[in-house]
């Protein structure tokens, strides 16, 4: 390990981030191997562990990483672009992970239960990330097609669908599992979590508290996940006798934090008078819930005082903000080992290369102080939006 140039025109990250790259490069760390901590790598280049942390972000971000919630950080066992090697050429099975990203929550526990199956049955893991552009998933996926890997977890993106020729085509060859959307039209193995059921048990608890107006922030309609919650949501409101209002019912298309502020400013500047305003909001996700709070903090209103808010998901934030958040579990490590199950049962002669399993993993309400009273202490609301 080199001490870093200080008088280099390269900043210190990029020198880590480059003698990282090229003992990788050398094979001085292998392919799924871990690396050291960010505290034994900082006393080893002589710098600070935020100034190796901002390294290992970049690499991370950029797929030659990758880091796995508990047991630290990994060479990509698929290296950095130029690496040639057919995989199928070694006798190993390897196990390609197509991931929309590794900084959020959900993503990252899927990749770590379909790990711990992988490992446990002797089987390389191998991850690519798209940031969730979907012509890089493409392009990973004919890349992993040239390079014959044993199998193939796709965790989607919203719009995966776009996809779906090269993952039947792919599936012919080898298994091939979606995690997070239904594929069941296209022949192809998934699994997914509960979502109809999700969005009816945590619509249902607002509709048991007394709440007759709510408001449903969804996910992109073109998903399977928000069409499946969406159909929860009016299943408990057709349940409980009340029509379903499309007026009552804003779409996230990108499931972040700005979809769930701005969605819910629009509708707020929509309502005329406080007595027709959602007394309940139920967010598609935890993180288009933070948007929520984000702008009722911003207004001066309560959760749950003036609004009930729940998310979807729950995401270790939910635990952070202030309500703690109701919201649902999605399991989503168990999707991650059944995933990957899946493909090992496929590969070792446990199940008919032809076979279609569609799996549904349960979900369960979770709930915390955010969606209690409903009567709102807060005036001139509608002058502040």
């Amino acid at each position: 390990m080199r001490m870093v140039n200080r008088k280099s025109s390269a900043t210190l990250p990029e020198q880590v981030k480059g003698d990282i790259e090229s003992k990788i490069a050398e094979r001085l760390w292998q392919p799924g191997e871990r690396i050291p901590s960010e505290d034994a790598l900082a006393e080893q280049y002589g710098i600070s562990r935020m100034t190796v942390r901002h390294a290992l972000i970049e690499l991370v971000s950029n797929g030659v990483l990758c880091r796995v919630p508990g047991k630290g950080t990994f060479v990509n066992s698929i290296l950095t672009n130029g690496d040639q090697r057919d995989f199928g050429s070694n006798g190993n099975e390897y196990v390609a992970l197509i991931v929309q990203n590794l900084g959020a929550t959900f993503p990252t526990e899927i990749v770590g239960g379909a790990q711990e199956c992988l490992v446990r049955n002797g089987a390389e893991m191998l991850i690519r990330i798209t940031n969730n552009d979907l012509t890089l998933e493409r392009s990973f996926l004919q890349e992993l097609t040239a390079k014959h890997v044993s199998g193939l977890i796709l965790i989607a993106c919203s719009n995966s669908g776009v996809n779906a020729d090269l993952l039947r085509s792919m599936n012919k060859s080898i298994p091939v599992v979606v995690a997070d959307m239904d594929c069941k039209e296209i022949g192809i193995d998934s699994v997914v979590s509960d979502d109809e059921n999700g969005g009816y048990q945590i619509t249902n608890h607002l509709l048991e508290l007394g709440h007759r107006k709510i408001l449903h922030i969804a996910g992109d309609p073109a998903g399977s996940s928000a069409i499946q919650r969406l159909a929860g949501y009016r299943r408990a409101l057709l349940e409980f006798g009340l029509d379903y209002d499309e007026d009552l019912v804003r779409y996230a298309y990108s499931w972040n934090v700005t979809d769930g502020y701005s969605e819910t400013k629009k509708y707020l500047a929509s309502v005329e008078s406080r007595e027709e305003m959602a007394t309940a909001i139920f967010a598609c996700s935890d993180v288009v819930a933070c948007g929520v709070y984000r702008l009722f903090g911003e207004l001066g209103m309560k959760i749950p005082s003036d609004v009930a808010v729940v998310g979807y998901g729950d995401l270790s934030i939910d635990q952070l903000v202030e309500p703690p958040m109701t919201t649902v579990d999605q399991s989503p490590r168990t999707m991650g080992r059944m995933a990957a199950q899946l493909v090992i049962d496929k590969l070792r002669g446990n199940r008919l290369v032809d076979e279609v399993s569609n799996l549904v993993v349960p979900t369960r309400m979770v709930a915390r102080h955010s969606c209690g009273v409903r009567y709102s202490q807060v005036s001139d609301l509608f002058q502040m939006v």
